[in-house]
């Protein structure tokens, strides 16, 4: 079962599917996209199902630190 970890969470994905973690230091981002001569961004995880289905991921932390909010 395929897992990436992203700070304190751990995601799990069927079997059958392949998950990377995306932005991941020395990772796909870092060796191929960030070197492209595009201005792209970076998602945390990128899956693929069976069927060819991508899932992009960003996890973002969901507490207010500005009581101002």
């Amino acid at each position: 079962m395929p897992e990436v970890t992203e700070g304190q969470l751990t995601f799990h994905f069927p079997t059958e599917w392949q998950a990377i973690s995306y932005d991941a230091p020395n990772g796909f981002y870092d060796m191929v996209v960030q070197r492209a001569p595009l201005d792209f961004k970076a998602v945390d995880i990128l899956a693929r199902s069976p069927l060819d289905a991508f899932t992009w991921i960003e996890i973002k932390e969901g507490r207010l630190h500005d009581a101002n909010l």
